[in-house]
């Protein structure tokens, strides 16, 4: 979904969560037996949401017809004293849109690592209630009703976040499906006025 190139991004649209997705509780995490607190960036929740790089001009290092290639880096910043180099390539071709996220530990010794592409995506000019959703993953992540604090996997069987089969999204809210084995999720949502459906796969 668009917006001004200069104005904050609404709702996250389209940004890649790293070095942490969702929620961290009251900013701070435990790693290897040392507590780290990060900025609380979500207060009405008392969090610290969608890591550290959703704000960041990413560099363009490649540019073609059907692909991109972002990349940036994160060097011991408030909340993460570690080092990462992170890597983006969108590409468009038979399969849809598909998002492909790199990361590299440029150090010596294993650091926390998490990611979640973030996308907000148009299907065609019909109103939402009107589109169709595909998403085929069996699991998704179950989070607590106040804070939206993750908790477990939960299968997706007889509830309502099952799209396993195509579903339309009028009154619906959709939730973060678990990744595939392969790492990788795959969904398709369709306009009936869009001349265009097709997959999109992070």
């Amino acid at each position: 979904m668009p917006f001004e190139p200069a104005s904050q991004i609404p709702d996250f649209r389209g940004v890649i969560c790293a070095p942490w997705p969702n929620r961290l509780a009251d900013g701070r995490y435990l790693w290897n037996g040392k507590e780290i607190q990060a900025t609380i960036n979500e207060p009405d929740r008392q969090t610290a949401l969608h890591g550290l790089v959703f704000e960041r001009t990413w560099k363009a290092t490649q540019r073609g017809q059907t692909a991109v290639t972002l990349e940036t880096s994160i060097s011991g910043e408030n909340g993460y004293p570690f080092a990462l180099d992170l890597k983006v390539i969108y590409s468009l071709g038979e399969q849809g849109l598909v998002g492909t996220v790199t990361a590299r530990n440029p150090g010596a010794t294993p650091i926390p690592y998490g990611v979640c592409p973030h996308p907000y995506l148009v299907a065609g000019p019909s109103p939402l209630n009107d589109w169709t959703v595909v998403i085929p993953a069996d699991r998704f992540l179950n989070v607590t009703p106040d804070r939206l604090l993750p908790t477990d996997d939960v299968p997706v069987d007889e509830h309502d976040f099952d799209f396993r089969q195509e579903k339309n999204l009028e009154h619906r809210k959709s939730t973060t499906p678990s990744p595939a084995s392969s790492g990788t999720v795959t969904g398709r949502q369709e306009s009936p006025h869009s001349t265009h459906p097709g997959p999109v796969s992070s």
